[in-house]
């Protein structure tokens, strides 16, 4: 600790024995605001900087009676936590300012923050008359302020499965974007391009053909990999659509838009950790989440691999069915877990916008709207979400103190 440390330790420790008994005041304490000290403020601030004392004889000079026990009332404490700093400079062997700003604030980038008196010349002649903020300033602080909000958000909704739904999305939804991909691979072999190119019949081959690798990166536990690549396709997809795919059909884009909603719930689930290796193993302990997701993934291969196999009007009419069947089969299963209940909420906005567009294809009621209108259903899908993720825990509550009331 050294001597200053040590002697100041020594007088305290006297201190405390003559009032309180023999408990030492510890770090923990100093932190903690427990330390026992009364309260006192004088001597806390002075006029003229010249009179402004080392934190070292500030604190042996002014030291306020110990009026309890350390460790058993807490109470703000300013004289504590200025001692934990005190033994910080004694460790470090530095004044407690330079200290910080070498290893926090420095690091931090925050160059105009400092807790020396007086300040620094720097930091003063920095904005000579300033009296409030910049607009820069107080974006700033409004950005860290919604960071800090959002963290706490995200650390409550840990324990209610959220990071567990992000985690199944994150491994389940690019294999079910591979299986499009596969489509494709086995149409592009079978069609004959002298009659219709592949690339005017799918001209958005190229970002299907990025989910297997996104697929393989999620399932070796490369997250950031298959983030970023997950990213790139739904952009590349973007870029296709405004210059190709609108280029032929307008309408036909829109209709096509859920897939890319698809695939930015799976960059959502990417970016969120533990990742979707933790995804495989929460479908492993989750049997009933586990069989709904394999009977997603197997209608997805029924839509997606049968087409060259069976007629297109049989087709239609298995497609239909299987869809609308394993839909519900897949989500009455996943509503009986918490896990499940946010994997819906998750995958609602395309699921939504998938319901609302496949009613424009078959001819339903917004076969007849405008371009501009169909488009709403983006906003109308978001919404989906919005709701369920804001009225899911209210309801999930409700629900529990039903069944203990019953």
């Amino acid at each position: 600790m050294g001597r200053r440390g040590l002697g100041l330790a020594l007088r305290l420790g006297r201190h405390g024995r003559r009032r309180v008994g023999r408990r030492p005041v510890t770090l923990e304490n100093l932190l903690t605001h427990t330390a026992g000290f009364d309260d006192d403020i004088v001597g806390a601030a002075e006029a003229d900087p010249a009179d402004i004392e080392s934190l070292g004889r500030n604190l042996a000079e002014r030291q306020p009676a110990r009026v309890r026990p350390p460790g058993t009332v807490v109470s703000y404490d300013n004289y504590g936590t200025a001692l934990a700093g005190y033994l910080v400079e004694v460790a470090s062997g530095k004044p407690f300012a330079r200290y910080v700003d070498e290893h926090v604030l420095r690091p931090l980038g925050m160059t105009a923050t400092t807790f020396a008196q007086p300040h620094p010349a720097a930091i003063e002649a920095a904005r000579p008359g300033q009296a409030r903020p910049t607009l820069r300033e107080t974006g700033d602080l409004v950005r860290g302020g919604l960071q800090v909000r959002a963290t706490r958000a995200v650390a409550a909704a840990a324990g209610t499965g959220w990071r567990d739904a992000c985690a199944v999305a994150g491994v389940l939804i690019p294999l079910i974007m591979s299986l499009n991909a596969v489509r494709l691979a086995i149409e592009w072999r079978s069609l004959d391009w002298s009659a219709f190119p592949f690339t005017r019949a799918h001209p958005d081959w190229s970002a299907w053909a990025i989910w297997p690798l996104v697929a393989v990166l999620a399932l070796w536990g490369a997250r950031r990999s298959a983030g970023v690549t997950a990213v790139a396709a739904v952009a590349w997809w973007a870029v296709i659509v405004g210059n190709q795919y609108l280029r032929y059909d307008a309408t036909a884009a829109v209709m096509a838009i859920w897939w890319p909603l698809l695939g930015v719930v799976a960059v959502g689930g990417l970016a969120v950790r533990p990742g979707p290796r933790h995804g495989v193993g929460v479908l492993r302990r989750n049997k009933t989440l586990l069989a709904a997701a394999g009977i997603l993934l197997a209608t997805g291969m029924i839509v997606e691999l049968l087409p060259d196999v069976i007629p297109d009007l049989a087709f239609s009419a298995l497609r239909d069915t299987t869809v609308r069947s394993a839909a519900v089969v897949a989500g009455v299963l996943a509503l009986s877990s918490p896990v499940g209940r946010r994997s819906i909420v998750l995958i609602s906005p395309p699921a939504a916008a998938f319901l609302l567009l496949q009613q424009a294809g078959d001819g339903g009621p917004w076969s007849n709207y405008p371009l501009t209108d169909l488009l709403l259903i983006v906003p109308m899908s978001c919404a989906v979400f919005i709701a369920g993720a804001l009225f899911l825990g209210p309801a999930e509550r409700i629900l529990r103190l039903v069944r203990r009331g019953g």
